[in-house]
């Protein structure tokens, strides 16, 4: 309960922050937003799943708006166009001069997938239920964005999109208990291997799009990063300042973005799994170590050569499984 956020580090910084969305972090004191660097919050402190069949639990789903729930077992296919509509309506009130911050916690396409009635056609198209959930949030952050430009902020906004995790593609049979639920549901991880919940690398793999006018220009990035990068690389841009005595997991890497730089010294990415790591890539390679069934497993991969993670060569490279074991045995103290 005593982690600095990003909201927290730019609320220092002179920032107005906003969250709408998922929190899940639950609806105990010392673990809500607004305790965590946020001004105003909108949205589910749990998952939209925390329920039956999914969640055996005896909580009930409210949307909150700060510390104060105001809807009771929202329906599903209305979470995002609410979510929308509450990012438009805080970009409206905000003005040249006074920066900002927005997080926005999409609760799809997290299981079950739900959408409102308008997106139905794509659902009837080939992109199927999980088609529907992407189209409603594009055409979404499309209509965010001209709320951007129409306040006349756009030029000056930092807009980035990513997400928490791979496809939960090896989901839980309780997940399909509602009988609508369906494999296809939760996306497809294409060559990697795993899904979320797995250090493999379709478990954590995801797309990581930036757009900031007139500082960024288009390119693609092949410099593997981390999303515990984002609060030092967003503190830098902002001017916000990180008390010295923080122990900082990522570190700046907005020179990829604002520069000609294509690839950086990225220190050790680790995979924690329940709070102990799994894994930990170094470069192109990755040691993942787990226990299953009382039983140590240990693979080496390269990535670059290997990006499926279908070829052990723990055997092979003696030599890389013994610098990379040094990071492992060494966390959360080495980097």
């Amino acid at each position: 309960a005593t982690e600095l956020t990003i909201a927290s580090i730019l609320k220092r910084g002179g920032y107005k922050t906003k969250m709408i969305g998922k929190w899940h972090l639950g609806d105990k004191k010392g673990f809500l937003p607004m305790e965590h660097g946020f001004d105003d919050y909108f949205g589910l402190l749990y998952s939209h799943d925390y329920r039956s069949p999914y969640v055996q639990t005896d909580t009930t789903i409210k949307l909150y708006r700060n510390d104060t729930p105001v809807t009771r077992e929202p329906a599903d296919s209305s979470l995002t166009t609410l979510y929308h509509q509450e990012a438009i309506n805080y970009l409206h009130d905000q003005k040249t001069g006074e920066p900002f911050f927005l997080y926005l916690a999409y609760n799809m396409p997290h299981l079950p997938v739900f959408y409102a009635a308008h997106t139905s056609d794509y659902r009837d198209g080939n992109g199927g239920e999980l088609g529907a959930v992407i189209a409603e949030m594009d055409a979404g952050l499309r209509t965010i964005w001209n709320a951007l430009e129409k306040q006349g902020l756009a030029e000056n906004t930092i807009f980035i999109f990513t997400s928490d995790n791979g496809p939960w593609s090896e989901y839980p049979n309780r997940m399909a208990d509602d009988g609508v639920t369906q494999r296809n549901h939760a996306g497809y991880s294409g060559v990697f291997r795993g899904s979320k919940a797995s250090t493999y690398e379709g478990g954590v793999r995801v797309p990581f799009i930036l757009y900031w006018p007139q500082h960024v220009s288009s390119k693609v990035l092949k410099q593997v990063v981390s999303a515990v990068d984002l609060l030092p690389t967003l503190a830098q841009w902002a001017n916000a300042p990180i008390p010295e005595a923080l122990v900082l997991d990522g570190q700046p890497i907005g020179e990829l973005f604002t520069t000609d730089v294509a690839k950086i010294n990225h220190r050790p990415i680790y995979y924690e799994h329940n709070g102990s790591p799994q894994a930990v890539r170094v470069d192109d390679w990755k040691l993942r170590r787990v226990t299953e069934g009382g039983k140590r497993i240990e693979e080496l991969f390269n990535l670059a050569e290997d990006p499926a993670e279908r070829v052990n060569v723990i055997k092979d490279y003696p030599a890389q499984y013994k610098r990379l074991s040094v990071f492992l045995d060494g966390f959360p103290n080495v980097h």
